[in-house]
């Protein structure tokens, strides 16, 4: 199974924040997540980004 990645587009990290907002369901009692950002925020450079992915192999440690 393939594992995705996001990447900062300035400094290729994966210390990336979105922002949500959220709405709440009367009937459930909870609160969901109703829209969620494109960009993102690096935590690392800090600076705002349009996130890249990346895609790798997952291993599977259980066989070596």
């Amino acid at each position: 199974m393939k594992k995705i990645t996001y990447h900062c587009t300035q400094c290729d990290s994966e210390n990336l924040v979105w922002r949500a907002y959220a709405g709440w369901h009367n009937d459930l009692q909870s609160f969901f997540v109703s829209v969620v950002d494109n960009e993102a925020y690096c935590e690392d450079c800090g600076l705002e980004c349009d996130p890249i992915t990346k895609h790798t192999e997952e291993r599977d440690d259980d066989n070596l």
